[in-house]
């Protein structure tokens, strides 16, 4: 009797359970809605294809605006979304460029009549694009490319005197409708839609949609002379950068507060174009940021209002991040030619979003997605739970972002294990994942896993790797001057973001051989911003800068004797000095000293890390570094971290 009655018990407390969640479960889907975010989709220029030439409404035949509604109308049938989110980089925007206007046919035409034209082009065909399957509310962010691409310095005369007018077009096709009103007027509580008497009053803006708050920012912002400080890790760009300061800024707490003050707004979402927690993932991308990251008083108010996600782009690739002190959750993604997207599925109590990847056996618009990551938030009297899986998995930053292990069996074809974004040879010829990758003269068709917290993402590409013995688990990559270790995907390295380092090594070489490097594909030949270089020269370790700032032990050290070593470089804190770095060799600390300026660290936001040479590095590096050859010896467990290390 007690069993049975126990029992009878134990049913009862389930079956209250199981009707509690239907009546909560029913209450999410009677109030469930949907939105598709869809950062650089860069969709609206293609190469030669471009709707900034050819505008469209449908009516005609145009490959680039067919192919891309038959793909988003795919999208919008089978993943719904009452708006679109786009956080920057819809289009290329390089209209100033000489090459583009030759293209234009219109000889009369000024080139400042160029770029108005080609906007207006572009963007009522955008706006054409998504209304023609449905999506008649898009809410679109200025990233770079929507003001003609960075950098902004006085080399392009032309871009940095015409920049509103490529504002303007923006906001007259996308923001404004066809009698000139703006679109975004309605106010939140006493706060203005918009920031009105700012440079932003056409491209910031408010909105609130059913249970939540949208909040557009335009982070670019003009300075009167180039701006670049290196100690606060701001600028870089010339006459721009990514902040949000003055009234702009104020105009955007008043926002928050109103927000705050309204029962019936659940949950704030907020674009703008640039990560600003870091780090993030990165392709094939300039990596811009934030000024100051998350010592921005931008990211503050987020945090002190409550804001939910900040969504963000310029990266082409996807990572999910949590503010330390909040609930604050970035979601910077990747939406290339529609290769991937984001859906959001919002409700009372919270929110899902998932994330999408292309499939299929063309490279682009297969219009077939799988799911590939997913962020759940709840929030239940007064508490917030967050679970996230997959790409979408929040970012563990006390792990190492990048570790290789050198086993045998981490080797893999590359055509079995996507790196999304990869340019692989022949890419235009060949199916979303392609069989190899040229790396410095030598055909990669090998990846090897990447065991740390970045993923799969940043699986390195690999040619004529052997293996042999290793000091940290059965084996340990064996190199000659014909291998190649490279990571196609960028950073995770940028301005003055603390990384460090380690690996262990052997080798016997008297020259100059290169362990690791972090350098720009785009360039090589001025060094304003930093690289970093890890190199063993007649058994001494040498970190550089450039070619004209580096640092060297105190005393003599011999790495060089074909018997293991380890290694470790450390920034102790953000934007430290060169002088400041931590290295370590056989795990204690050495005495080193700088020669050349002693300047804070900021390095290229745009570079590869690669292993043992200079990997998909511009060329121009060989030239400014004559004496450093390819690594020829062991190498073994390399790791790099977004924090220090002892």
């Amino acid at each position: 009797m007690i069993v049975a009655r126990k029992c009878f018990v134990l049913t009862l407390q389930t079956l209250l359970r199981f009707a509690i969640f239907s009546v909560y479960t029913a209450q999410m889907i009677n109030s469930e809605w949907t939105y598709i975010v869809l950062a650089d989709w860069h969709g609206a220029e293609n190469g030669a294809e471009t709707f900034a030439i050819e505008p469209s409404d449908g009516s005609s035949p145009s490959e680039l605006f067919d192919e891309q509604k038959r793909v988003l109308q795919h999208i919008y049938d089978n993943y719904g979304g009452e708006l679109v989110v786009l956080p920057g980089d819809s289009n290329s925007g390089k209209w100033h460029e000489e090459s583009f206007r030759e293209k234009f046919d219109k000889p009369l035409m000024t080139p400042e009549e160029v770029i108005a034209m080609a906007g207006r082009n572009c963007y009522s065909t955008v706006r054409n694009l998504f209304e023609a399957v449905g999506y008649n509310k898009i809410f679109v962010a200025i990233g770079d490319h929507e003001i003609g691409g960075n950098p902004w310095s006085t080399r392009e005369e032309l871009k940095l005197n015409n920049l509103q007018i490529w504002r303007d077009s923006f906001i007259q096709e996308l923001n404004s409708y066809k009698n000139g009103s703006f679109r975004y007027k309605k106010d939140i509580g006493t706060a203005k839609s918009r920031p009105l008497d700012t440079p932003f009053a056409g491209t910031s803006f408010a909105v609130a949609h059913r249970n939540a708050l949208f909040v557009t920012v335009d982070a670019f912002e003009f300075h009167n002379e180039p701006y670049f400080d290196r100690e606060n890790s701001a600028g870089g760009e010339g006459y721009v950068s990514c902040t949000v300061t003055g009234d702009h800024l104020a105009w955007f707490e008043e926002v928050l507060k109103e927000a705050d003050k309204d029962p019936s707004i659940d949950h704030i979402f907020v674009q703008a174009h640039i990560p600003i927690l870091q780090p993030v993932r990165k392709i094939y991308c300039s990596g811009q940021y934030l000024d100051r990251a998350t010592s921005n008083k931008f990211w503050k108010l987020m945090r002190d209002y409550g804001v939910d996600v900040y969504f963000a782009g310029e990266v082409h690739a996807t990572t999910a991040s949590k503010d330390p002190e909040s609930n604050l959750i970035q979601i910077v993604s990747r939406g290339n030619h529609l290769n991937n997207f984001l859906q959001v599925k919002v409700n009372d109590y919270g929110f899902t979003v998932k994330a999408y990847n292309e499939v299929g056996q063309a490279w682009r618009w297969n219009a077939n997605y799988t799911q590939y990551g997913e962020l759940s938030v709840r929030k239940t009297q007064g508490n917030t739970s967050i679970e996230s899986f997959g790409i979408l998995e929040l970012l563990d930053t006390h792990k190492p972002l990048i570790r290789f292990k050198f086993e045998k069996s981490d080797i893999f074809p590359l055509n079995t294990r996507q790196v999304i974004g990869m340019k692989y040879s022949n890419r235009e010829e060949s199916p979303l994942i392609g069989d190899e990758i040229n790396i410095r003269g030598k055909q990669s068709t090998e990846g090897m896993i990447n065991h740390g917290s970045f993923g799969q993402q940043y699986d390195t590409q690999v040619a004529n790797l052997g293996h042999g013995k290793g000091i940290r688990g059965r084996h340990s990559g064996s190199f000659t001057k014909e291998t190649r270790v490279a990571i196609a995907s960028a950073g995770p390295i940028g301005a003055g973001e603390m990384v460090a380092i380690s690996l262990f090594f052997k080798t016997k070489s008297a020259k100059e051989v290169l362990l690791f490097a972090y350098a720009s594909p785009f360039g090589g030949g001025k060094f304003r911003k930093d690289v970093f270089l890890l190199t063993l020269k007649e058994g001494q370790p040498v970190i550089y800068l450039s070619p004209d700032r580096y640092l060297v032990p105190k005393t003599d050290l011999v790495l060089n004797n074909n018997v293991w070593h380890s290694i470790a470089v450390s920034m102790p804190s953000k934007s430290c000095l060169l002088s400041e770095l931590d290295v370590y060799a056989n795990g204690a600390k050495i005495e080193t000293t700088i020669v050349g300026t002693d300047k804070h660290i900021f390095y290229g936001t745009n570079g590869n890390v690669s292993l043992d040479g200079w990997g998909y590095s511009n060329r121009h590096y060989d030239d400014s570094f004559p004496n450093v050859s390819y690594f020829a010896g062991r190498m073994d467990d390399f790791r790099l971290w977004a924090r220090s290390i002892e």
